[in-house]
């Protein structure tokens, strides 16, 4: 076998090489495989690498664009221990780096075509179904070609085969430091490199930057943590000011320092930069449609039209694959946009009206719902395009479909403008690809080609060379004449589509039933041609419905939210039998409480009434909400008496279910307290409401109406009889949560109600009445209320026996200095705690109703929280704590699991966490049995990010069973916790705030799993501000075992004035150990930039 010496690099060769029977040339590429792979036990690494190549071949050897190499074929060689790499030989290539070396730098005007070439090929690597990144792109993997032909090259797959074979690879093995994106650097050896589109994007731009200066970026640093500095203080190198501004700017968006914020390769081929070019009658060499023959296909702009030659069929989806039940659902939720392009040139028969067909399309379409854009009269070829352009330039993010109308003198396949140029359809269908049209990717995309007989003046191209077929997913084509016994194209679809029999038809039925009117075959599947072999073909995979209305009675249990149904949509699933018990949304909630949620008592009824078992009644949420609590705490009275209505002649039901407790144990009449409904406390109580049910916290309704500031609602439950003197798990009553939260107009109403004296002197945390409570948190005008309105009381003029000037208990530290601080005894317990008002959105229910216990009682005053002093919170060693709100603890616990997986159940958690992180001044926010959805979701789970900006802290803490890495869901799915950390790592509100993760993982019974690692090779990564606390636990019934005794850590022996949550850690881990036969692991990890103290909110 001959073989050539073509390069050598780090990991491996690359040769010129004759393969086959044929000896054809052919580049081959060795990738040396890492030498641990050699040893003896490396055969499941070796297996795991083959698999993986496997997958990467399928998906590289399909790729085809030109500029793009030719992947041939890809495996891993066992005898050689290596990757081999077979591709196409280029003739006469050489690394865009030498081509920039050898003359010293490019002009502008070159640098302009190779950057429209290379971000091509991005748009085509990033459009893709399945997206291919490159991983590696700088000025060595790309090849120029003779002709300055781009080839990119070297799809950074020794970095792929590293990642796969090995844990961690190195920050060397990532690729070129100089052209890395800088969130490559913020991840560590523990987490694998963020690779994405925007990294490529940014190597895009450092390109751009060598293309001009003739260096790599950062070419004047040393080393790569001199690159890092240089990229985390400055970002990207600027170019020279002698640069276009075009040029500039697409540079500037290639390398925004925010991944978020840069444009996608298909968003950046809009540019002025590369857009100018194309009007300019450059050739653009675009992926097109295939036709046989045909091996190479470009796009010629001349400013008038575009002309598309195509290469080989590309695979597309089959009707036949559609999945059932399932639609496009932002067809649904947004409004579709209705091209009509009507070229009335050449006189015609009297039997046929254009004017009247297009005005027949625009009066249809709009009563669809669509928006109409014209394109009509007498367009030329240039203004066909023009008009087709503007659209796909648009912003059309808002837009659920798109139809479009094509109405003139042609074969079907092709017609003619005004101007006598023909133009084919399949250039005008090529432009509504993913790469070239991003925003409709996923939506419908569907054409109507109506044509009668070209003049016999004009010859167009037979409809053999015009056939094409369907590019890829998501589209409908449809041809047919204008003239027929029964009528056009256009007037027999419109007529079907108003008929009742077909107004809520899916567009495939229509159209058959249109084809069938005017005698035309049947559809064909995307694999035939459009033109020759059919008349009408689809690759459409969900059902579409020209009519949104339409798909009210279909049955959605796809991805769309329940928050973006219509009340039309809701309504008609309500009608369905079969809905009745499913669950929706990221909040498994059913349909009887999404209507709830939304106020909708007509459809309450409906649903009670056609189930006479009402067991539905009782259903809960995540957060254990039923229908009944959604429409206390969103205020919907009609929805009550619909289910007074319903349960009426079952008292004990009714009791039951107005007072079924959520996961935080709090009642409808609790909720809606929380949240300010007056409106509904009457009926609720006439329900037989418990007015004095407590929750987790021994919170009453009207513990949490003082607490919060609901005067109204505070005095209604008094009106109603409620106990004032219960007091919560603190000891605290309802006076003194008024007057720690400094609430004036509830300490007046307990100025009228409560005449005894012994109930204003009452105490409670560090021993406090409400006098001395409202002067602790700077209350003044609360306190001397409170003093006005105490009754008196023999021996005490003020009926309060205390020091009227300095109270008791614990002072207003006086300086920021935790030195200085008063220490707080062991036995103490915190202050902070309370239900959550508000929030932000919720499937279904939307926003409102947090009642989600913690969060401290509100108010200012005092002196700062953080160590360093509220005027200097960056000189603090501590994170500073001064926010009215401490923020969320999420706990989330998962017990039930599906069959298959062979999960036993766990039992759920006492109260401890609730009391523990409500003592450090949390609200808590409790999840049982989430779904993998909801997973995904937790960051807005009943609440907005905006809020998060109004918080200083983050604790997530999950319990369920796990392993690698990994706790499984509800639904049994495999959670990687990585994606759930990077909710809240990523969230810019939460940017600076200390985030802390706990997992509690039970490995179960399971004996084939593997052994749990430390937390530093869970992959949880070197985000700041971070702590991961991990504790596996060998087993399956234990229920938090390190969770419950560090929440009892924290409530005995934690100093919330001074003590870091990290100096507890290493005694509650080894505690957990001891007491349980060391049958809990327990390891954590922190990168804190400051100490992590609670001070109580005041």
């Amino acid at each position: 076998m001959v073989r050539e010496l073509l390069s050598r690099g780090d990991r491996g060769e690359t040769y010129a090489e004759a393969v086959g029977e044929a000896e054809q040339l052919q580049a081959v590429k060795q990738i040396r495989l890492p030498w641990h792979l050699v040893e003896a036990g490396a055969h499941d690494k070796l297996e795991t690498l083959t698999k993986a190549c496997d997958k990467e071949a399928k998906k590289l050897c399909a790729l085809d664009h030109k500029n793009v190499v030719k992947f041939k074929r890809i495996m891993v060689d066992k005898e050689q221990m290596c990757v081999t790499v077979q591709m196409s030989l280029l003739s006469g290539p050489v690394t865009l780096e030498r081509h920039i070396t050898a003359q010293q730098g490019l002009p502008e005007k070159s640098i302009c075509n190779l950057t429209r070439q290379i971000c091509d090929a991005l748009s085509y690597l990033h459009g893709l179904n399945d997206p291919v990144i490159h991983r590696n792109i700088n000025c060595k993997t790309v090849l120029v070609c003779p002709g300055d032909r781009i080839v990119i090259v070297n799809f950074g797959l020794a970095i792929q085969i590293l990642q796969t074979v090995t844990e961690h690879p190195s920050t060397g093995e990532r690729g070129d430091p100089h052209f890395m994106a800088p969130e490559m650097f913020l991840s560590s050896e523990t987490e694998d490199p963020p690779y994405s589109c925007a990294s490529d994007v940014w190597a895009f731009g450092c390109v751009i930057y060598q293309m001009v200066i003739a260096k790599r970026p950062y070419w004047e640093c040393k080393n790569m943590l001199a690159i890092v500095r240089r990229v985390e203080r400055q970002g990207a190198p600027v170019l020279p000011e002698s640069c276009s501004a075009n040029l500039k700017d697409f540079y500037n968006k290639c390398t925004e320092k925010q991944p978020s914020d840069r444009m996608l390769a298909i968003e950046l081929m809009k540019h002025p930069l590369i857009y100018d070019q194309e009007q300019g009658g450059l050739t653009c060499k675009v992926p097109a449609f295939e036709t046989e023959g045909q091996e190479e296909h470009e796009l010629q702009f001349d400013g008038a039209h575009s002309h598309v030659r195509i290469g080989e069929e590309q695979v597309v989806a089959s009707t036949s694959n559609k999945p059932e039940n399932d639609i496009y659902t932002e067809s649904i939720t947004a409004k579709g946009l209705c091209l009509v392009i009507s070229v009335e040139t050449y006189n015609r028969s009297s039997s046929h009206n254009q004017q009247k067909e297009v005005k027949i399309i625009t009066d249809t379409f709009e009563n669809l719902g669509f928006t109409i854009q014209p394109c009509t009269s007498k367009p030329t070829s240039a203004e066909i395009f023009a008009a087709v352009n503007k659209i796909v330039r648009s912003d059309l993010r808002d837009v659920g479909s798109f139809v479009c109308f094509i109405i003139g003198h042609g074969t079907g396949a092709s017609f003619f403008a005004s101007d006598g140029e023909e133009v084919e359809v399949r250039d005008i269908v090529a432009r509504f690809r993913v790469n070239q049209c991003s925003f409709l990717k996923d939506k419908p995309k569907i054409f109507f080609v109506q044509t009668e007989q070209q003049p016999e003046t004009l010859n167009a191209c037979p409809l053999e060379e015009t056939s094409f077929k369907l590019p890829e997913k998501d589209f409908l084509l449809c041809r047919g004449g204008s003239l027929g016994e029964k009528g056009s194209l256009a007037e027999v679809l419109c007529s079907v589509v108003q008929e009742e029999k077909f107004s809520k038809e899916h567009i495939v039925n229509v159209v058959a039933e249109v084809n069938r009117r005017l005698g035309m075959p049947e559809m064909k599947g995307g694999s035939e041609k459009f033109g020759t072999e059919a008349s009408a073909v689809t690759s459409l995979i969900k059902k579409f419905f020209l009519n949104s209305a339409a798909s009210d009675d279909v049955q959605i249990f796809s991805s769309a939210s329940p928050d973006k149904w219509s009340d039309a949509q809701l309504a008609a699933l309500c009608r369905s039998q079969e809905n009745t018990a499913h669950k929706f949304g990221t909040l498994n909630q059913t349909l009887l409480t999404i209507a709830s949620a939304r106020g909708k008592h007509d459809l309450v009824l409906s649903l009670l009434n056609r189930n006479s078992d009402t067991s539905l009644v009782s259903v809960q949420d995540v957060m254990g909400r039923t229908a009944i609590s959604w429409a206390a705490l969103k205020g919907h009275k009609e929805v009550l008496i619909a289910f007074e209505k319903i349960l009426t002649n079952n008292a004990s039901t009714m009791t039951t279910e107005v007072n079924r407790e959520n996961n935080l144990r709090q009642t409808p009449l609790i909720l809606a307290a929380i949240n300010d409904q007056k409106s509904v406390l009457e009926q609720l109580i006439k329900m037989k409401a418990d007015i004095d049910c407590q929750d987790v916290y021994k919170f009453s309704a009207a513990v949490h109406a003082a607490k919060q500031g609901h005067a109204g609602t505070f005095k209604m439950l008094c009106d109603f009889g409620a106990n004032l003197w219960l007091k919560d798990c603190f000891g605290n009553t309802p006076l003194i949560w008024a007057a720690r939260c400094g609430h004036i107009e509830v300490i007046k109403i307990f100025g009228e109600l409560m005449k005894d004296a012994n109930y204003w002197r009452l105490t409670g945390e560090r021993d406090m009445n409400a006098y001395q409570w409202a002067k602790f948190s700077g209350h003044i005008n609360c306190s001397r209320l409170i003093l006005q309105h105490a009754p008196t009381s023999e021996g005490s003029e003020s009926g309060l026996s205390i020091d009227s000037e300095t109270g008791c208990g614990y002072q207003p530290e006086e300086s920021g200095d935790p030195s200085n601080s008063p220490v707080e005894e062991p036995s103490d317990r915190g202050n902070g705690h309370g239900g959550d008002g508000g929030g932000g959105g919720g499937d279904g229910g939307g926003g409102g109703g947090g009642g989600g216990g913690g969060g401290g009682g509100g108010g200012g005053g005092g002196g700062g929280d953080d160590g360093g002093g509220p005027d200097d919170p960056d000189s603090s060693p501590y994170y500073p704590m001064q926010s009215a709100r401490r923020g969320r603890a999420i706990l989330i616990q998962v017990t039930n699991f599906p069959p298959e997986t062979n999960l036993p159940p766990r039992s759920l958690m006492d109260d401890r966490f609730y009391i523990c992180f409500s003592r450090l001044g949390f609200d808590v926010l409790s999840l049982n049995n989430p779904s993998h959805e909801t997973f995904g979701h937790l960051l807005t789970i009943d609440r907005q990010p905006e809020e998060y900006a109004e918080e200083d802290a983050l604790v997530l803490c999950i319990l369920s069973h796990g392993e690698q890495g990994y706790v499984y869901s509800a639904d049994g799915s495999r959670v990687s916790l990585k994606s759930v950390y990077k909710q809240f790592r990523m969230c810019p509100q939460l940017k600076n705030k200390p985030k802390v993760f706990i997992v509690q993982a039970n490995r179960g019974n399971v004996q084939a799993r593997t052994e749990a690692r430390s937390v530093g090779d869970l992959n949880v990564g070197q985000h700041e501000d971070c702590l991961y606390i991990h504790s596996v636990v060998k087993g399956s019934m234990c229920s938090g075992r390190f969770i419950l005794t560090l929440c009892n850590v924290l409530i005995n022996q934690f100093d919330l004035m001074n003590d870091d949550l990290m100096s507890v850690l290493p005694f509650a881990s080894h505690t957990t150990a001891a007491t349980n036969e060391n049958r809990t692991i327990a390891c954590y990890r922190s990168t804190n930039r400051k100490r992590l103290r609670f001070p109580p909110l005041r």
